[in-house]
């Protein structure tokens, strides 16, 4: 393969356009010793021309990604085998050799004890989950609905979609609740639209209140946890109707966007993936605006806000099914997996600047997502019932 061609096929990666033709292309160059030398000079040669279209400068982003790919020909059922294919190996070992930390070879017996306690305790991947609560305390379990409801006591319809999301028709007015929160339990996610036809997508441990129908020159929902908005522009007699999400102190006002906001954390993230909000506090009169692929940081406790500039692949795409990390600490990667699996996490050992970067899917085994933070060479893990330890090698 020609160098031109393989920085190519990077750049391709990285976008996410590659097809299928051109990751196996991809995939077999890299699995010979040839390959891996060109793509080592590649990086290092080329890095202004591969930085100047949009790549980082992290190899472990890029080979997080190989990997990535390398898995979904994957057998979709669980497995106890542990020996890499010829393929497999080869890509992880070009991570492994280019970030500079050597090879690593997997002890069957360790692995296919660890294998056991994770089945034995069943951690698997969370599923689409959430629970309806109106505000006279009835609960409705949304997972328990397999097509349209008819709630007569709440006046509205629940609709399913095919894809198991729900919107809403108002059968009664004088019956609709005013208010009504959906929340996911650990381990849970889901989607839903709302009454002016905005769409919100719910992590795990994450909360919405909202009115059933907006008013007509009003719109605005609290939330917990984390979600990501996609919000529809309306117009009303007075103009533009403004969307207000409430959070910890914050007010942030959208028009017509699509954003993300995190408040797992003491501190509130808010990452602007299209259009523009204007943040602001309870605590300042001042406003804070973002523009796309812009991160604003709010601290509730003192009304502090700032601004970055970032790629928020890293902070969006838990929506489309990945976890993505880029030089995140191990703690901040496993607080994101301990959502997920419904696990526990314990450390031993001091983790400062140790960091992991790489794509792995949600419905990724949890024995298969331990094999690949594993591959950074610098922790292991120790499984005991729903507890995982991280251990500093």
């Amino acid at each position: 393969m020609e160098r031109q061609r393989l920085t190519n096929l990077l750049k391709k990666y990285h976008r996410g356009t590659l097809n299928s033709d051109e990751k196996e292309e991809l995939s077999s160059f890299l699995a010979n010793e040839e390959g891996k030398r060109l793509l080592y000079k590649v990086w290092n040669d080329d890095i202004d021309l591969v930085g100047s279209n949009g790549l980082e400068n992290s190899k472990e982003k890029i080979f997080g990604h190989i990997l990535q790919d390398e898995r979904i020909s994957r057998p979709s059922k669980p497995r106890r085998i542990v020996s890499f294919s010829y393929r497999k190996f080869a890509a992880a070992a070009v991570l492994l050799l280019v970030g500079g930390m050597g090879y690593i070879f997997w002890s069957k017996g360790e692995h296919e004890e660890r294998l056991a306690a994770i089945e034995q305790q069943n951690i698997v991947p969370g599923t689409k989950n959430a629970h309806m609560q109106f505000e006279d305390g009835t609960i409705l379990s949304l997972d328990k609905i397999k097509e349209d409801t008819v709630l007569l006591d709440k006046g509205l319809k629940v609709r399913l979609s095919t894809d198991g999301n729900i919107s809403y028709e108002v059968i009664d007015k004088k019956l609709t609740s005013t208010y009504t929160t959906i929340y996911t339990p650990v381990g849970g996610e889901y989607t839903l639209m709302l009454s002016d036809g905005s769409q919100v997508w719910l992590n795990s441990d994450s909360r919405i209140t909202y009115p059933i129908m907006f008013a007509e020159d009003h719109r605005e929902v609290q939330m917990e946890g984390e979600a990501y908005f996609k919000i529809v522009r309306r117009n009303g007699k007075k103009g533009k109707i403004p969307f207000m999400v409430k959070i910890k102190n914050q007010l942030i006002e959208v028009l017509g966007t699509e954003f993300n906001v995190n408040a797992y954390s003491e501190k509130v993230y808010t990452t602007l993936v299209e259009g523009a909000v204007a943040l602001s506090s309870e605590k300042g009169k001042e406003k804070l605006l973002l523009s796309p692929d812009q991160q604003a940081e709010f601290n509730p406790q003192t009304g502090e806000m700032s601004k970055r500039n970032i790629d928020t692949y890293y902070f969006t795409a838990w929506r489309i099914g990945k976890f993505a990390f880029q030089r995140a600490s191990i703690k901040k990667v496993m607080e994101d997996l301990a959502r997920w699996y419904n696990i526990d996490v314990l450390y031993q050992g001091d983790f400062a600047g140790i960091t992991y970067s790489g794509t792995i899917s949600r419905m990724e085994e949890f024995s298969e997502v331990l094999k690949l933070i594993e591959m950074t060479n610098k922790i292991k893990f120790k499984i005991d019932g729903r507890r995982v330890t991280v251990i500093k090698i």
